[in-house]
C-alpha cells in the first residue's frame, strides 16, 4: 500500500479561461530520502513572480500479509438504504455547479449519486475517453476528485441555494491499497461541519467488495460564493 501523510495545499494555483499557463511556469515535485514531498512552480520569464509551494506532504509505503482481505467500513446496499434521496449524475453536476463548483467532462466520474444525512455514497469510473496510459494509474486523478466530489453532495441539505462551495485545505492520511478495475463505490461521510470547515472521511470500494482507498481526516474550508470575487476568495482561503 502507498500513504500520502499530512498533506497541505498551501496555495491554489489559478487559471484564467482566457490566460492559460502562464510563459516560463515551471512545476517540480522534490522528494526528500524520507518521502517529504513539495510541490513547486516557478517562473523562468524575467519579472515574474518567484517561486511558490502550492503542497506538500509525506509519502510513505506499508507491506501487509498477502492473505489479509482489505474489508471497507462500509457495504454499498446497507449505505443506499439510509441515503434514500437518489441523484442522477446530470442533477449531481447541476447541484455542484449551482454551488459554485463546476466540472468538465473529464471531472465527472460519479455515474449515480445517493445522499443522506452528513454522507453520500457514488458510484463512480473512469471518465469516458481516457487514454491508454490511463490505465496506469492505480487509482485515477478523476476518480479520487470524483470521491471528494461526494463529500459537496453530503454537505448540501434542503438544496444548493442553502449550501455553499468548500474547498481541499488539508487531509491527514490517503492510503491506496489496491488498483481500482471498472466501476467502483465511493463513500464520504462528515465527520465535523462549522461556519468555516467541514472534516470528513471517504472510501473506495471495488466490485468486488475490497478496499481499494481510504482518505481520512480531510479538512475542506468554505469558499464564499460570487463569480467575480471566487478568485480572491481561493487566494484568501489558504492565508
Amino acid at each position: 500500500a502507498v500513504v500520502v501523510r499530512d498533506v497541505m495545499f498551501e496555495a491554489p494555483f489559478i487559471l484564467e479561461p482566457s490566460e492559460g499557463v502562464p510563459d516560463g511556469a515551471i512545476f517540480e515535485v522534490l522528494v526528500q530520502p524520507d518521502g517529504a514531498y513539495e510541490i513547486r512552480k516557478a517562473s523562468g520569464s524575467e519579472g515574474a513572480e518567484g517561486e511558490t509551494t502550492h503542497g506538500r506532504g509525506r509519502i510513505e509505503t506499508q507491506q501487509r500479509p498477502s492473505s489479509d482481505r482489505l474489508v471497507p467500513r462500509f457495504v454499498p446496499e446497507e449505505v443506499k438504504g439510509r441515503c434514500t434521496e437518489e441523484v442522477v449524475a446530470e442533477r449531481l453536476y447541476e447541484v455542484l455547479r449551482e454551488l459554485g463548483l463546476e466540472f468538465g467532462p473529464r471531472f465527472q466520474t460519479i455515474q449515480h449519486g445517493y445522499r443522506g444525512e452528513n454522507e453520500a455514497l457514488g458510484r463512480l469510473s473512469v471518465p469516458a475517453g481516457a487514454e491508454g496510459w490511463e490505465s496506469k494509474f492505480h487509482l485515477h486523478p478523476a476518480v479520487l476528485d470524483g470521491s471528494l466530489q461526494l463529500v459537496a453532495l453530503a454537505s448540501v441539505s434542503g438544496g444548493p441555494e442553502q449550501g455553499e462551495p468548500y474547498l481541499p485545505y488539508s487531509v491527514r492520511s490517503m492510503t491506496v491499497h489496491k488498483p481500482m478495475r471498472g466501476t467502483v463505490w465511493g463513500h464520504a461521510r462528515i465527520l465535523e461541519r462549522d461556519a468555516k470547515a467541514i472534516t470528513s472521511d471517504v472510501e473506495l470500494v471495488g466490485e468486488d467488495g475490497e478496499l481499494i482507498a481510504v482518505v481520512e481526516g480531510l479538512c475542506l474550508r468554505k469558499l464564499s460564493k460570487g463569480g467575480s470575487q471566487q478568485r480572491l476568495a481561493a487566494q484568501s482561503l489558504y492565508e
